[in-house]
């Protein structure tokens, strides 16, 4: 099995979701939980790693502080702690002042955090706890609050923030320097939060990012430069889970709290915009992101039932319900997919053509972040906690 890759960002890897090389705990094992370390704050950003210290974020709603943390995880506590002051600003129940995941590289990691008035900034910092440069993105004003999450490839971060119905973009910056590479802005209309997606298209590392205002848009990573885009897909929905890859084929989810789903296939092309294969407008995912396995897709929907199709075809291959809810997106371990529900249970089932039997674990506080993979461990952030599993 190849060794698994830094859990840098949100869902690892290319936000893929694949530990499929490390065993996953049984969660049945008396003291399968090795330790739990207690946060400040809440919120709903995942742990992301570099070498041994673990990073994730909580806020201070009363005081006004967001809350970046660097987690010594040979020591087991706190090393250090960034505080940035906030003015709090109109966000859903569901949400928190510290929902995005950071990102973190070779040179550096990256936060979006809240900064003025329902206002947002960009922030890099250094793994001894330095805040090294803010930018300011300006005010955001949405119907839920903010919560999408930065990404890095190489020395280049780059962040989604579209508020709704305002002026926002997709900016890219130096992770070292905090110097703008490029920034591509536009109206939005419903705000997205999907992280970008950063592959490899046609020979060009390409950002996709998908919006109901702009449909689906493929920008050169380097220059920023527009290669497609895609303004007619019918996304009339909010779009929250990422963006995914299985072969030539970029699946997208769109939906709204009030229960619409839609997912749509589409194939990649030698030249110009990808072509619309399949959608499916049923028992897909709106917040989770979808995970592909082989030649599949799994959807594992925000009301608990994993939804598994082929990625070039659209056709379900199992329909069955697994869970409780859901809002945080399912990765694959050896054998095995995980998620955890709003309840703030682990969920494993097996990874084969029949999703049963189900394995569960409570952890006693809710939870809305992915889970992560350091290395050979399980790590599950709860709203005020770090839960580690091996």
């Amino acid at each position: 099995m190849p060794k698994l890759e830094p859990w840098a960002r949100l869902r690892g890897a290319g936000g893929e979701g694949d530990a499929s090389s490390v065993r996953p705990p049984d969660l049945s094992l008396k003291g399968i939980v090795k330790w739990t370390l207690t946060l400040p704050g809440t919120g709903h950003a995942s742990c992301v790693e570099w070498g041994r210290f673990w990073f994730t974020c909580t806020a201070d709603p009363v005081s006004g502080v967001h809350m970046l943390h660097g987690i010594d995880s040979v020591k087991k506590t706190i090393a250090w702690t960034i505080k940035s002051p906030f003015g709090t600003y109109h966000r859903h129940d569901f949400n928190t002042f510290a929902s995005s995941t950071p990102a973190v590289g070779q040179a550096g990691g990256v936060a979006l955090i809240p900064s003025g008035n329902a206002e947002l900034q960009l922030i890099g910092f250094s793994y001894t706890g330095q805040k090294r440069w803010a930018i300011d993105l300006g005010k955001f004003p949405t119907q839920h609050g903010y919560g999408a999450s930065p990404v890095i490839s190489g020395n280049v971060a780059i962040a989604a923030a579209e508020p709704d119905f305002a002026m926002g973009g997709i900016i890219a910056v130096n992770v070292l320097t905090g110097k703008i590479l490029w920034h591509h802005k536009r109206l939005s209309a419903d705000a997205p939060y999907a992280a970008p997606l950063v592959t490899k298209i046609n020979g060009k590392d390409t950002v996709v990012v998908p919006s109901t205002a702009f449909g689906l848009t493929a920008l050169d990573l380097l220059s920023g430069e527009m290669i497609w885009q895609l303004k007619q897909t019918p996304f009339t929905q909010r779009c929250v889970g990422a963006v995914t890859r299985s072969g030539d084929m970029l699946i997208v989810t769109t939906g709204s709290g009030a229960g619409a789903r839609l997912a749509i296939g589409f194939q990649l092309q030698d030249a110009g915009p990808p072509v619309q294969k399949w959608s499916l407008n049923r028992a897909t995912s709106y917040v989770p992101t979808p995970l592909i396995i082989g030649s599949d897709a799994l959807f594992w929907g925000d009301n608990g039932v994993l939804l598994r199709v082929n990625s070039t075809s659209g056709t379900t291959v199992y329909q069955e319900r697994i869970s409780d809810n859901v809002f945080a997106s399912p990765i694959h371990m050896q054998g095995a997919i995980l998620n955890i529900t709003r309840k703030g249970e682990i969920v494993r089932v097996s990874d084969q053509l029949r999703p049963q039997p189900v394995e569960l674990l409570p952890l006693g506080e809710e939870s809305h972040a992915s889970l992560s993979v350091f290395a050979n461990q399980l790590v599950a952030r709860t709203l005020s906690k770090v839960h580690v599993l091996g």
